[in-house]
């Protein structure tokens, strides 16, 4: 059985209250209308750490990482040769405010 998050225990107005007393903590003042938006927000960030930790995945994965000064465990990066054709391809692509526009991926 999954572990419970905080949030999850616990019912929407309490998350609410509990939204209150961090601003609270920390010197903020938010706005009674913008406490539900934040409250959603935060659910679905722990809705994807969820399903991040359920995962199955190998016990031999190497974490991603990398450090402000450099390095970690990328791959290096090489010099390739772009093709005419695929240059050209961009150039006859319609720029939106001096960026080449690219397709959604999502």
């Amino acid at each position: 059985m999954a572990r419970r998050s905080l949030l999850e225990r616990i019912g929407t107005l309490e998350q609410v209250e509990l939204l209150k007393k961090l601003a609270t903590l920390a010197l903020v003042e938010v706005e009674e209308a913008k406490l539900e938006l934040i409250r959603r927000d935060i659910e679905r960030i722990v809705e994807m750490f969820n399903k991040i930790r359920d995962l199955n995945l190998p016990e031999d994965l190497e974490p991603l990482y990398t450090t402000y000064f450099g390095g970690g465990n990328l791959r290096d990066d090489s010099v390739e040769r772009v093709k005419e054709s695929e240059v050209q391809e961009l150039l006859d692509r319609k720029l939106e405010e001096g960026y080449v526009k690219a397709p959604r991926t999502l």
